[in-house]
């Protein structure tokens, strides 16, 4: 009897553990092209370092980041 409790709770925790975040590390960022992507460029190297992953989306006007962060 002990040894089906015991199964059954490592079964549910095993269950738990898997139902975490996908990466708590990745993050995506909207930027206009030109400076802001150069800047954007040198912070995605030294995050890297930190063992963090930044997507860097670029876009070509003012309007199109904010319809996306609306978006999601």
């Amino acid at each position: 009897m002990t040894t089906f409790l015991r199964n059954i709770l490592f079964l549910t925790c095993s269950i738990f553990v898997g139902c975490g975040a996908k990466d708590p590390n990745t993050l995506t960022v909207g930027v206009t092209a030109g400076p802001h992507s150069k800047i954007m460029q040198f912070i995605k190297d030294k995050a890297h370092n930190e063992g963090i992953k930044l997507t860097i989306v670029e876009f070509n006007d003012f309007i199109l980041p904010n319809a996306a962060l609306d978006q999601g």
